[in-house]
């Protein structure tokens, strides 16, 4: 089992600028704030690098932490399903249907 090593970046939005709560949790795994920052200042961008296993089908989870807390789901696939198993903010299409989420409460 080899690991994967991705940059992920998430848009909030500019309400959300500034937050020192933003995480993200990987399927069977706990939150993680460590090495999460917004990536430029005022925009309410954040992201990290994850290391994952190959073998990982899931999710990755990012929240903001807060109230109202929000939320943004990425499916993750194992590495054996090809290319570009995790969708990275970039993408303009969800090749999984309704795989993206973003929830607000």
């Amino acid at each position: 089992m080899a690991t994967i090593t991705r940059a992920f970046a998430v848009p909030f939005g500019s309400a959300y600028t500034g937050l020192s709560t933003v995480g993200y949790t990987l399927t069977g795994g706990s939150r993680v704030t460590a090495g999460v920052t917004e990536l430029v200042a005022g925009t309410g961008t954040y992201g990290a690098t994850v290391t994952y296993t190959d073998t990982l089908a899931g999710s990755i989870t990012w929240d903001t932490g807060g109230v109202p807390l929000v939320t943004v789901v990425y499916p993750i696939v194992p590495e054996a399903f090809g290319e570009g198993s995790a969708i990275s903010v970039a993408d303009t299409t969800d090749p999984f249907g309704a795989g993206i989420t973003v929830r607000g409460s």
